[in-house]
């Protein structure tokens, strides 16, 4: 890269940080809790191993949180297939779409691999989060 490249890179790197501060200070909408407790409900899909070093432990510990588990990487580990890891997240997670979106506020899913959704879950994901405002984080 040039020298009028890197001047031009320097000018606009303030860029992040100022649209983060905006973002923070500007109103905008509430985020969604329980209307009854205030709690987040959040809907954790993945490697939810109690074990220190892993996120579960500490979002159990905030009191701010209602967090409903489904361990989807562990049952990678357990069982011997795809076949047998939808059969065992089908026991985990909401049976119907609408116990998505009106039960939680944040979908989650960590270290959790495509294949063990099927395209019906992958379609509620979406749906909950355009359509009814679910938050939605992916890490893993």
């Amino acid at each position: 890269m040039d020298t009028h490249g890197v001047a031009i890179s320097s000018r606009l790197s303030f860029i992040p940080p100022i649209l983060l501060i905006l973002s923070l200070a500007l109103p905008g909408p509430q985020g969604r809790v329980d209307p009854i407790t205030g709690q987040i409900r959040v809907l954790f899909m993945g490697d939810s191993e109690m074990q220190a070093g892993k996120i579960t432990p500490i979002l159990v510990l905030d009191p701010m949180l209602d967090l409903d588990t489904v361990p989807v990487e562990g049952l990678t580990q357990t069982f011997r297939g795809i076949e047998d890891a939808a059969r065992g997240l089908r026991t985990y997670f909401p049976r119907v779409e609408r116990q998505v979106y009106e039960g939680y506020d944040v979908l989650i899913i960590a270290d959790a691999r495509e294949p063990f959704f099927s395209h019906k879950l992958q379609n509620w994901f979406k749906n909950s989060v355009i359509e009814h405002g679910l938050g939605f984080l992916m890490g893993g």
